[in-house]
């Protein structure tokens, strides 16, 4: 195990403060969810959807996989909603609660 010499609480502050993306794989083939699952994606019942949450430094990358790996073409126009630590747990951003 690594010590960075951070205190842990000022590590979860940190992360806490980071703001997240949900990006929506609107129109991902249905039989490709074993992959978006595998992916850590998950399904929205609400928006009967698939999507993940990422740090904004991920977005590219996973723009590139879809493209790759589900969508198989470019993907542009992905929709995605950026949220900060004040509404993560909120209904309106999580279709889960």
């Amino acid at each position: 195990m690594q010590v960075s010499g951070t205190l842990t609480l000022s590590a979860l502050l940190e992360t806490a403060r980071k703001p997240t993306v949900r990006l929506w794989a609107e129109g991902a083939p249905k039989e490709l969810k074993d992959l978006l699952k595998a992916r850590r994606y998950r399904w929205s019942p609400a928006r009967r959807t698939w999507y993940i949450d990422l740090d904004e430094a991920q977005i590219e990358i996973e723009h590139d996989y879809l493209a790759e790996r589900i969508y198989r073409q470019p993907v542009t126009g992905l929709p995605a909603d950026r949220f900060t630590a004040r509404d993560r747990f909120s209904s309106r951003t999580n279709p889960e609660l």
